[in-house]
């Protein structure tokens, strides 16, 4: 029995993935690649553990949750999928947080801190709504023409602006700029930015 779940196991692995388990499709990829899209990704793979909020010192990367191993490699092959795939990229923030700049840095190679991309995953909390309004109100303007913006930020904010779940570490909610704020398209996962 153990063999035969083995091998189903295998066979499962070596099957092309569903359409509907690569949300990457050549229809959204064209379109990416004409640009007017806001790119939020959640910071790469971190330790599982909370760093301190309060009394912060963003440029102090010892007092927080850093980037690791996994996700420093996790960042340089996003940045290598996007050359792959030609995807023009204009203004590239990202949340002050080490993390997260590290983040843009290793996948995008450059990056301009913004604490309206900070957040400390408290959905009520002042500071936080706060920082979602001034956020929706930023995701009104269009990307530079022909390219992409890309925010790197941490996994709460993109549902409050819409999406459909808290994003993992590494996943981009892609979202259209409108004149009510964000327009939530659909979300990838860091693994997912492949070829369709």
């Amino acid at each position: 029995m153990k063999h035969v779940l083995a091998l189903c196991l295998l066979l499962a692995a070596l099957l092309p993935a569903k359409a509907e388990d690569r949300p990457l499709t050549k229809e959204l990829l064209a379109q990416l690649r004409q640009g007017g899209f806001i790119l939020y990704f959640r910071h790469g793979e971190t330790p599982n553990y909370k760093d301190p909020f309060e009394g912060q010192n963003f440029e102090d990367c010892a007092q927080q949750r850093n980037l690791s191993t996994e996700g420093r490699a996790q960042a340089r092959a996003l940045g290598k999928a996007f050359r792959d795939l030609a995807i023009p990229l204009g203004v590239i923030r990202s949340s002050p947080f080490c993390r997260s700049a590290d983040t843009a840095r290793l996948a995008f190679g450059r990056v301009e801190k913004d604490l309206s991309l900070m957040s400390n995953g408290e959905d009520n909390e002042p500071g936080e709504n706060e920082r979602i309004a001034h956020l929706k109100n930023i995701m009104k303007i269009p990307p530079w023409p022909q390219t992409n913006t890309v925010f790197v930020g941490h996994g709460t904010p993109p549902k409050l602006l819409g999406g459909d779940h808290y994003l993992d570490e590494g996943e981009a909610a892609i979202f259209r700029p409108g004149p009510n704020g964000p327009v939530y398209v659909t979300s990838i996962k860091a693994d997912q930015w492949v070829q369709p």
